[in-house]
């Protein structure tokens, strides 16, 4: 197979000085085959510099072509669309095509794919071809989000811009309301459950690539969060709904069947894969109590533990279990207490920079009387360097303080809310009206919302619970949200 690849490479380059479109689908093959050599990066930017060349970027409708050739073009426009998102994403580099300004081709029609049902092969272990159109199809718009969450949170300046956490949540709502509206148009035909027995189907790679897109999407929050002042309560909401999309993804991979395994997977599975131990990795590292730390730990071991027997069916899985291994080669050495001390360590210099920048903002001038001091607090009996690894507590009463000072309690530590069960309910209504409000059941039923509506905010319009985003005397039930502009 070596020697073969070789051949095949070194035909594929001979070719391009004079490409034909059949050289596009030759390169699309090899980097199906081997998405992760040496060169696969560089090739995956050849193919879109092949494609621009032949014109394939650009609406062909109105050419004087014959039809099967268009519909040809319009696959292969769309396929090396696919490869240039998944490759920038899977890579961590630049997308190669700027949507609004070098991409008209059409949305994929049933008409621009030459088989129908009725050509289905009916022997056993044989593909689907009704299942293979719609995946790719649904494929494509989940390539646009990714190109989204590419463009708002990985880019060379994202990645450069420093955030306000308001900022961070307002960019990231109107994806994930994409995301919500992908899953929800997803046809029945693709639910896992609708793969027919003894037959090939593309179901669980595009499964694995939705996890992948929200995954993606949490990790920036999560990231984003890291270091800030928000209220801990906001910090705790999101981080519920990234243990959520964790959790529900690493359970998807432990459901996969043998048929589903040996099934086509798309060239970015493997790195799919990795995703959603390096995400549970990166949850376990910044946890802040000793029970989280506990609980993604155990996730974690679980997920490790299903890939490397999952390995032994598919090679793409034994990818994801070298990488995965050789990127927590490190994890094992650290233990639970060291993370959450370290984690609590990282919030008290936090917070003591923001006390000392907010006694300066507020110190009195030397023309202005000091205002009368209060009466002093106790001294904390205990080291105001340790931190309570068991959760937090609600602070004693202590006596009023002057404005603009902040109580000792509250500027040693960061309080951890830990939800009851019966606060779990209006925890995860909360998140949702912050950044995942599509996803809620009670919607407004007298009010039709958009997602441009959900954006970036207007004034005057509100999310789903009816709360106006702009209305400044609701801060009162979003304490993190900064409503100054950055």
């Amino acid at each position: 197979m070596d020697l073969l690849e070789t051949y095949v490479r070194k035909g594929l380059h001979d070719v391009m000085s004079r490409p034909k479109l059949s050289a596009l689908q030759g390169g699309m093959l090899l980097l199906q085959h081997r998405p992760f050599g040496d060169d696969t990066w560089a090739l995956s930017a050849q193919l879109v510099a092949t494609m621009q060349e032949l014109g394939v970027h650009i609406d062909c409708d109105s050419w004087r072509i014959p039809a099967w050739e268009k519909s040809l073009r319009k696959r292969l426009a769309w396929s090396i669309y696919i490869v240039d998102k998944w490759m920038a994403l899977i890579h961590g580099r630049p997308s190669h095509i700027v949507d609004e300004l070098d991409w008209t081709v059409e949305p994929l029609s049933e008409d621009d794919f030459p088989e129908t049902p009725e050509d289905e092969d009916q022997e056993e272990g044989s593909g689907e071809i009704e299942a293979g159109r719609l995946s790719f199809q649904m494929l494509i718009s989940l390539s646009e989000i990714v190109n989204e969450i590419l463009r708002a949170f990985y880019s060379a300046r994202a990645m450069k811009t420093t955030r306000k956490v308001r900022n961070l949540l307002q960019i990231a709502k109107p994806i994930q309301i994409r995301l919500r509206e992908w899953r929800r148009d997803l046809p029945t035909s693709l639910n896992l459950e609708s793969a027919r027995a003894r037959k090939k189907s593309p179901i669980g790679s595009l499964h694995l690539a939705y996890y992948a897109v929200e995954i993606s999407l949490h990790r920036a929050i999560i990231l984003g969060l890291q270091g800030s002042s928000c209220d801990p309560s906001i910090i705790s909401i999101c981080r519920e709904a990234a243990r959520e999309r964790a959790v529900t993804s690493i359970e998807f991979v432990k459901g996969l069947t043998a048929e589903q395994i040996q099934s086509f997977w798309h060239f970015s599975s493997a790195m799919n894969l990795v995703y959603i131990g390096i995400f549970t990795a990166l949850l376990y590292l910044t946890s802040q109590t000793i029970e989280e730390t506990q609980v993604y730990k155990k996730h974690l071991e679980e997920y490790r533990w299903t890939l490397r027997v999952m390995s032994r069916a598919a090679n793409f899985v034994d990818f994801a279990v070298r990488r995965l291994d050789m990127s927590l080669l490190h994890l094992d050495r650290l233990s639970i207490h060291d993370i959450v001390r370290n984690n609590h360590q990282n919030v008290m210099v936090e917070q003591d920079s923001r006390m000392q920048t907010n006694m300066q903002q507020t110190a009195p001038s030397a023309s202005t009387p000091a205002p009368a001091l209060a009466p002093a607090a106790a001294v904390p009996t205990t080291s105001p360097f340790m931190v309570d690894l068991d959760g937090w507590h609600p602070p004693t009463a202590s006596p009023p303080l002057p404005p603009g000072s902040m109580p000792m309690s509250m500027s040693m530590s960061m309080p951890i809310p830990t939800p009851t069960p019966d606060d779990a309910g209006f925890e995860h209504q909360r998140f949702m009206a912050i950044l995942d409000a599509v996803e809620a059941e009670s919607l407004l039923s007298d009010q039709h919302i958009s997602p441009v509506d959900m954006g970036m905010g207007n004034s005057g319009r509100v999310d789903f619970y009816g709360r106006d985003w702009n209305d400044l005397d609701q801060s009162e039930a979003y304490p993190a949200l900064d409503p100054s502009p950055s």
